[in-house]
């Protein structure tokens, strides 16, 4: 008998056709997903009590409550800011209730989208015992490429073309009194990412994030002269190699370190036994910081913002979670007694991933990003980072003092002054992926001039006049360099509170000198 293909056909198509948008949408996520090499569970990570894991396994709570979980060494504004309508999505997931994808030690990946934000929480079930007294991890980027992810990572002042592969951390200690390393326990790790324009061109295979869990015994470390004998804000490198320097035997010079991510709650905590904050500000910046902070997170941001409340690298993120929700970097002079000792890896190091954003076949052997879309908010071109800035000076000898008639007078005016101020935002390279989701905006462009102790000047004109015997000095013009400062905003479009992101760049700061004498005045 000759079978009716048609028939078939049409009723096929008619299933099809009654299915609702939602089920079409979930059975086409689900048909991309069953062609990956290894299929991820999503799961609800905000409400879930337990995480998934194969049918008579031992349960996991989330990292967020029960044994192991991450209270006691990170603060609640941390613990609590997880949610997916603010910004938060799955990036890679081990845990499975399937037991041919679960694995030990099993990890899983947050990434907010509106912040660049990565969380990497990592769940030890196999036994160790160490007695060391820190966790340390480190995130690095392998790839013959050139990118500049890390950008903004780990500084106060951003370099704009910095390509370095690799962020280090010393994790805190947990501030409940227990030790940082169990088995059955949570760990995490957190990094800034910046948006790399052309991360879609990189073949897939030529490009990997590849992350590592240490532990080693810390000596004493000071910063900026400070002792710091609990360690709770996670101290990060300037460049790469920083805290090796810290701890040779052999240089001195110490390291130049940043205390990353570091909170409201931390910055208030940041005060020794002798009333010094930790930070190395001075202290009524200190406080200015403080009082303004929470000003911004009551919504009152306005003109206050700004490098000049001594905040250059920060997130003041849109959260219903926490009355201060804000990251900030703080550059910091890092030196160590002692060295690291006691050194080894946690079980199942390292874990290379694919990195989001590129053309992954769905064929690829191990685990595709859920998320695969380029990372990061923004980034800017460097190569348009520079000021011209114009330093005069005009000295001529006077003869015609009434007190000392005759005698040589050395008078002088010194003018240092920025020439015409760019539009540096054509510079700013915006991820179109955030762009979907929401509406950018710059909030605050600003060219300062800052001096090598750290003091902020607010005009980009200085002025010193000098008359006196044989040149004596009496004002003087300070030895200060430009830098430039945005303060962005992320609005969602989903109506979920904005993010505001800090950033200050270096420039580059060409100097043209012109020094004349004009002719003597008797």
């Amino acid at each position: 008998m000759k079978k009716n293909y048609g028939i078939y056909l049409l009723i096929a198509f008619s299933m099809l056709s009654s299915c609702k948008n939602e089920d079409m949408e979930d059975y086409q996520c689900a048909s991309t997903r069953m062609v990956s090499s290894i299929i991820q569970d999503e799961f609800d990570w905000e409400n879930a009590d337990f995480m998934p894991t194969p049918a008579g396994s031992t349960p996991i709570p989330t990292p967020w409550i029960g044994q192991g979980s991450l209270i006691g060494t990170y603060e609640l504004d941390v613990i609590n800011d997880r949610k997916k309508t603010e910004g938060w999505c799955l990036l890679y997931n081990s845990f499975s209730t399937d037991p041919k994808n679960y694995q030990q030690n099993p990890f899983f990946i947050l990434y907010n989208e509106y912040r660049g934000i990565m969380r990497i929480f990592y769940y030890a079930t196999d036994s160790f015992v160490q007695t060391s007294s820190n966790v340390v991890d480190n995130l690095s980027i392998i790839s013959p490429y050139p990118v500049k992810m890390f950008n903004f990572a780990d500084k106060e002042i951003v370099k704009g073309n910095d390509t370095r592969t690799s962020l280090r951390h010393i994790q805190p200690k947990p501030f409940d009194g227990s030790q940082p390393l169990a088995s059955q326990r949570w760990y995490m790790a957190q990094y800034e990412l910046a948006y790399n324009p052309d991360i879609e061109s990189i073949p897939y295979n030529q490009i990997v994030f590849n992350f590592n869990l240490n532990f080693t015994d810390v000596g004493k470390i000071t910063l900026n002269g400070t002792s710091v004998s609990k360690l709770e804000g996670t101290i990060g490198e300037q460049s790469e190699g920083e805290l090796s320097h810290a701890f040779s035997k052999t240089l001195k010079e110490g390291g130049k370190a940043a205390l990353s991510n570091v909170s409201y709650s931390l910055l208030k905590k940041g005060v020794d036994e002798n009333g010094k904050n930790i930070f190395g500000i001075k202290g009524s910046t200190y406080q200015k910081i403080l009082e303004k902070v929470g000003e911004a997170a009551s919504g009152s941001v306005g003109g206050a913002w700004g490098a000049a409340i001594g905040l250059f690298n920060s997130i003041l993120f849109g959260t219903k979670t926490s009355p201060t929700p804000i990251y900030a970097t703080i550059n910091t002079e890092m030196k160590a007694t002692g060295e690291l000792s006691q050194a080894g890896s946690f079980p199942a190091m390292p874990i290379t991933l694919y990195m989001p954003g590129t053309q992954i076949p769905s064929n690829a052997p191990g685990r595709l990003p859920i998320y695969n879309k380029p990372l990061g908010v923004f980034n800017i071109d460097g190569s348009g980072l520079n000021i011209y800035v114009t330093h005069t000076k005009r000295r001529r000898i006077r003869h015609d003092d009434p007190y000392n008639p005759g005698a040589p007078i050395i008078e002088s005016w010194e003018t240092l002054t920025c020439g015409q101020l760019n539009d540096y935002s054509i510079y700013l390279q915006f991820n179109p992926e955030v762009e979907k989701i929401a509406d950018i905006n710059i909030l605050k462009q600003e060219v300062f001039a800052m001096d090598k102790g750290g003091y902020v000047y607010n005009e980009t004109e200085f002025q010193a006049y000098n008359s006196g015997e044989h040149g004596t000095i009496l004002e003087k013009i300070p030895d200060v360099q430009f830098y430039l400062y945005f303060a962005i905003e992320v609005k969602p479009k989903n109506g979920c509170p904005s993010t505001i992101i800090s950033k200050t760049f270096y420039l580059d700061n060409i100097v043209r000198y012109d020094d004349q004498w004009l002719p003597e005045l008797n």
